[in-house]
């Protein structure tokens, strides 16, 4: 990947992964000094004027429902802006050396596969409380820190203050709680539907 450098001050060094929407990218911050993770809209997505609009309203949300929280099992979001060729972007705290939950619970022992899951109630817990859903709950969006430490991330199909009478079917189709394909909402019910967190801890 060619240098690519963001408002002059976010310097892209590599990709770490990609959604149906954005990619998220190690970027070094001239400002200070430090790796960040970089969120940004996929080049795919900047072609068609419906998805962009709709893209960018869900990457602006996403910075908007992280930068309202703060629990330590939940990402921290860093900086927002709109980059050189107008499309938005936001930084968030780079995790080092991070894995999945999947990845990150083969070796260990049972004991602490239920402390990994135990992190991630806490989360879901805390974003009970604020009337979140997060909507997309999978391994690929935990990640486990090299000292055991649960990260939940991408929030790209939260919903604050969700209506019960809207229903609109999204997430990983692996990973949805059955309710979902009956015409049911999203719920905090659905977000700790445990499929995806079984597959994680097998033995």
């Amino acid at each position: 990947m060619n240098e690519q450098v963001i408002q002059n001050r976010y310097i892209l060094k590599q990709s770490l992964g990609a959604g149906a929407m954005g990619a998220v990218y190690v970027a070094f911050d001239r400002l200070s000094g430090e790796e960040v993770a970089l969120k940004r809209l996929l080049e795919a997505r900047k072609n068609t004027s419906l998805l962009t609009t709709y893209a960018k309203l869900a990457l602006t949300n996403e910075f908007q429902v992280l930068a309202s929280l703060r629990h330590p099992n939940i990402v921290n979001v860093m900086d927002y802006g709109i980059d050189q060729e107008g499309q938005p972007y936001f930084t968030m705290r780079y995790l080092q050396g991070a894995r999945n939950l999947r990845d990150a619970s083969v070796s260990l022992s049972l004991r602490e596969k239920i402390h990994l899951i135990i992190q991630v109630f806490e989360a879901l817990k805390y974003l009970e409380r604020r009337g979140i859903i997060h909507g997309d709950l999978k391994p690929d969006n935990i990640l486990v820190t090299p000292d055991n430490v649960v990260k939940v991330l991408d929030f790209g199909l939260a919903t604050p203050n969700h209506d019960p009478n809207e229903w609109e079917m999204a997430g990983t189709l692996a990973y949805m709680a059955p309710e979902l394909f009956s015409g049911e909402s999203s719920s905090f019910a659905s977000d700790i539907y445990l499929r995806s967190l079984d597959r994680a801890t097998d033995d």
